[in-house]
């Protein structure tokens, strides 16, 4: 009955082609055995009919799966082993059964999906009709079956942006193969799966070999995944680009800090002592403990925090104000600030938790209304941009005499909200606020990207405090040189304590390696500039980093003296093209076209001039590591799940550097789009200009909390 139902469902499916002749009918083993004449009475079950096998010569009745079990010595089929079959010869015969099982499988999915893709006008071969028309059919089934594959498997949509798709299915067009078939599942998980391992490295090599006269930092950050696992992922970051090291599982010790140090200086080891900086992390308290205690071990290397994350609780303790109690003066100053998110958090929540209010808000806007992530770190400024964005929908929303319905389902909310987007004031506001935070989201946006920064910090960090300086003194119609603000010098005092926490003397050495600021014209193009030399916070961090990096005399006094001339410009470095080009062009060029007369200063300088700031763009391939459970799910050994995420995120950020997958079709394949109902381009570059804090999949952040004292007590969500 079974062989009967099988021969069934093939007969059902071989409507066209090839699975008629790839029958049992037709199986390679009838050629060993030869068939007699069926019997002209009695008994002629389906399939059966005697035969004689041309090895032991013994007469049998039967299918050719008795055939298979006779010929291959297969147990269980209810025929004896052919003793005449050798071992060679097993392998011969296997060989083409498996050949044979291999074409009658593809040529019985090509039927099937032929048949579900058959259409009763559809033009057949033979049929009249052009060349070009039967490419374009061809074509559209294609596009259909690839349609079926994202469908049946609930697919992302994203994932036809994927260059490695493109690359696979472009492979495939132009192949040669016949008869190939996709690899199994094993197959991936396991030999496929370690082969892309080791080609990974192979394509890492080139990024690696710039450590040793570049230098590398290691980057590391924390987050706490679906299951609640401490998570731990460290980055190495080079002039080259980032490269993905491992995730380590800290669960019971990401709290303890020796446990967070002797894991520091294993991954330094791994990478070469001699060739790391310095270490990035968060401002955690557990990090900053662990990470000076990496200092000890290893003087050459200085623990940094992030700036970007620096930034971002500069803005947390902006938008959120002391109460009375704790502060009145400063509670007085930004009171409007906390006001002003109350409101817009208002309108969002309004809008979105209302069917009709939507569908009203909707009805004026082409702009999707997009729920923050309560990150209590730029969420506020996001959150305020995007209600500006959207001002005239809102206007018309309220104004629509369909609003009128919500006084009597929520009268007062809706009133309160009509009250403020009616309000210039209110709005005056929204853009005063922008305009005074504009300047640290912009040096956010500057130095959160996968470059050298580390040598531009101190400058934009001042940069931008002069800028807020005069936004605020503006709006208050004041003149910064003879008045005075109480609302900036607060602003002021937030922004001073959070650089001093953050400025360490690899920051300070830095920026006096850069050659434009000893040259005329930056010295010229602001009233009050001085060369690094001779600003005296600098040339103290500066001293106190040399030291450290050069703990012998004679390479100390060696590198202060080859500083000396640099400064002067005595020498080659002082020479007519050289001083020239140190306000034409980058300072890393500049030290390798006109450093090689002070050696021990050239190669300091190409080392931290290569460096980054941030961890922020590496943060955001925890969006991915949600994979992680599903990992953990599928229960694949704990090197095969290694292989995987170091896998997966290392293709992410190869491709990332290549121009190509930035731009075209290509474009935003690496993000999560599918959790938003995003579905055109406007949508999706407003959400790239949000990476970071929009409503991207939330995990928990391990997150210091400054105003404690820095104990990690406090659990934050972040969304990027």
């Amino acid at each position: 009955m079974a062989s009967k139902g099988k021969a069934l469902v093939l007969s059902s499916c071989s409507t066209s082609g090839n699975s008629h002749e790839l029958n049992n009918q037709e199986g390679p083993l009838w050629k060993h055995v030869k068939k007699l004449d069926l019997p002209t009475t009695g008994k002629r079950g389906g399939g059966n009919r005697p035969w004689v096998c041309n090895f032991c010569g013994t007469q049998y009745i039967g299918t050719y799966y008795r055939v298979k079990g006779h010929l291959l010595k297969t147990e269980g089929t209810g025929i004896s082993a052919c003793k005449k079959v050798d071992a060679d010869m097993l392998k011969v015969l296997q060989k083409l059964q498996d050949d044979f099982e291999s074409k009658k499988k593809n040529a019985t999915l090509s039927t099937i999906l032929s048949f579900s893709n058959d259409e009763p006008n559809k033009k057949r071969k033979g049929d009249s009709g052009t060349q070009g028309q039967s490419k374009t059919t061809s074509r559209e089934d294609l596009d259909r079956k690839i349609g079926r594959l994202f469908f049946s498997a609930s697919l992302p949509f994203n994932l036809a942006r994927n260059p490695y798709w493109k690359d696979l299915v472009t492979s495939l067009a132009n192949s040669n193969l016949q008869g190939y078939v996709p690899p199994s599942s094993e197959k991936l998980r396991t030999t496929i799966l370690k082969e892309e391992r080791n080609y990974v490295d192979k394509l890492l090599e080139y990024k690696k070999f710039s450590w040793e006269e570049n230098g590398v930092s290691i980057v590391c950050d924390g987050w706490i995944d679906n299951q609640r696992h401490p998570l731990i992922n460290f980055f190495a970051v080079s002039i080259k680009g980032p490269i993905f090291l491992k995730v380590v599982d800290a669960s019971g010790e990401y709290k303890n800090p020796t446990y967070m140090k002797n894991l520091f200086a294993e991954i330094v080891k791994e990478v070469g002592p001699n060739k790391v900086v310095q270490l990035i992390t968060d401002n955690d308290m557990v990090y900053r403990t662990a990470g000076l205690s990496l200092e000890d071990e290893f003087p050459h290397i200085y623990w940094t925090p992030c700036v970007a994350h620096t930034l971002k609780l500069v803005v947390k303790t902006i938008c959120s104000p002391p109460s009375k109690e704790q502060n009145p003066k400063a509670n007085e100053l930004c009171a409007w600030i906390g006001d002003l998110e109350k409101d817009a958090q208002l309108i969002i929540n309004f809008v979105l938790n209302h069917h009709d209010a939507l569908s009203l808000y909707n009805r004026y806007s082409n702009v999707k209304m997009l729920k923050i992530g309560e990150t209590r770190f730029t969420s506020m400024i996001l959150m305020i941009t995007h209600i500006k964005l959207v001002r005239d929908s809102l206007v018309q929303m309220v104004a629509d005499a369909d609003w009128s319905f919500y006084r009597s389902d929520d009268e007062e909310k809706s009133q309160t909200i009509k009250k403020c987007v009616l309000d210039d004031l209110w709005w005056d506001k929204v853009d005063y606020f922008l305009e005074f935070t504009g300047p640290i989201w912009e040096m956010l946006k500057l130095i959160d990207v996968d470059e050298p920064m580390l040598h531009r910090v101190y400058e934009m960090w001042d940069n931008m405090v002069e800028k807020i300086q005069g936004i605020i003194f503006r709006h208050e119609k004041k003149d910064h040189l003879v008045d005075s603000s109480n609302f900036f010098d607060y602003i002021q005092s937030i922004l001073v304590d959070a650089w001093k926490k953050s400025n360490t003397p690899l920051h300070c050495a830095a920026h006096s390696l850069i050659p434009m600021y000893y040259g005329k014209k930056w010295l010229s193009s602001r009233a009050g500039r001085v060369p690094p030399h001779q600003d005296s916070e600098i040339s103290k961090h500066r001293s106190a980093y040399l030291s450290r990096v050069y703990s012998d005399t004679e390479h100390f006094h060696q590198v202060q003296e080859e500083f000396a001339r640099f400064v002067t410009g005595v020498g080659l470095v002082g020479g007519i093209e050289a001083i020239k080009a140190r306000d034409e062009v980058e300072p890393i060029t500049w030290w390798v076209l006109h450093g090689a007369s002070v050696p021990l200063l050239q190669r300091l300088a190409l080392r931290l001039l290569a460096q980054p700031v941030t961890l922020s763009s590496r943060e955001r391939n925890w969006s991915k590591h949600s994979q992680i459970q599903t990992i953990r799910k599928n229960k694949l050994s704990t090197s095969r799940a290694e292989d995987l995420v170091y896998v997966r995120h290392n293709l992410r950020l190869i491709t990332k550097g290549d121009e190509k997958c930035r731009e075209g079709a290509s474009k935003f394949w690496d993000m999560d789009v599918e959790e938003f109902d995003i579905e055109g381009e406007p949508e999706l570059n407003a959400l790239n200009m949000n990476v970071d804090e929009s409503t991207l999949p939330s995990f928990t952040h391990m997150d210091y909390n400054g105003e404690n004292g820095g104990k990690n007590e406090e659990i934050e969500e972040v969304a990027f």
